[in-house]
């Protein structure tokens, strides 16, 4: 997270299943510190830092701003794998309470329909304090989504198991009338990158999501 921190000029996905384990360690009380921490250090070597104050140089217009002065990082985007129905009740909840600039779901490979109306657990919207159900009907609100993009693809090489098309379709539907970025990466088949039964305009669709 330091080195990340000291790159804004990227943008960083950490996709995990171990959705716990990453929503622990964002709401950890000393991650930002150790963080921080860190940064110190690294960029120190460079002597790209004002030590005291814990100020870190903006050399893009020679004033000096707070480290992780925006947490959680703006240029880093958070996401869980999400194959099939089981795993998205499992793991979307960890992924909606935990604080990211940029949420995002990898249904790849995609192993089975997935409605994500079907979710009903509940969760507190960041800093509004409203309490909503679902998630299809609060994937954006207030132009602040809590979903921003979700991708979808096939499983492929030797062995591998089909996704049927009408999987892929529904959850771009559902996606378009949520306005959320939906990424359609490729059907299965035993080379990766096939397209297999995808129509134009699933093919098509490589929505990025949208970074206030």
């Amino acid at each position: 997270f330091a080195v990340m921190a000291l790159c804004p000029q990227h943008t960083f996905q950490i996709l995990t299943k171990r959705s716990k384990r990453m929503r622990h360690l964002a709401f950890n009380s000393s991650q930002k510190e150790r963080v921080e921490r860190q940064i110190l250090f690294l960029a120190d070597s460079k002597n790209t830092i004002r030590v005291k104050g814990y100020y870190l140089k903006d050399d893009s217009n020679g004033f000096y701003k707070p480290l992780c002065a925006q947490w959680p990082l703006p240029n880093v985007h958070l996401g869980v794998s999400c194959e099939d129905q089981t795993r998205t009740d499992e793991r979307i909840p960890d992924l909606l309470d935990t604080p990211a600039a940029v949420r995002f779901v990898s249904a790849e490979p995609l192993l089975g329909p997935i409605d994500f109306t079907r979710l009903a657990n509940e969760w507190k919207d960041e800093g509004d304090g409203i309490r909503t159900r679902g998630i299809v009907n609060s994937l954006k609100r207030y132009n602040m989504p809590v979903i921003n993009q979700i991708i979808v693809g096939g499983e492929s090489g030797h062995g591998y198991r089909p996704m049927q098309i009408e999987w892929a379709e529904d959850i771009m539907r559902q996606c378009q009338e949520t306005g959320t970025a939906y990424f359609f990466k490729q059907d299965s088949g035993p080379r990766s990158g096939m397209r297999g039964r995808a129509s134009d305009e699933l093919w098509a669709c490589k929505q990025m999501p949208e970074v206030k």
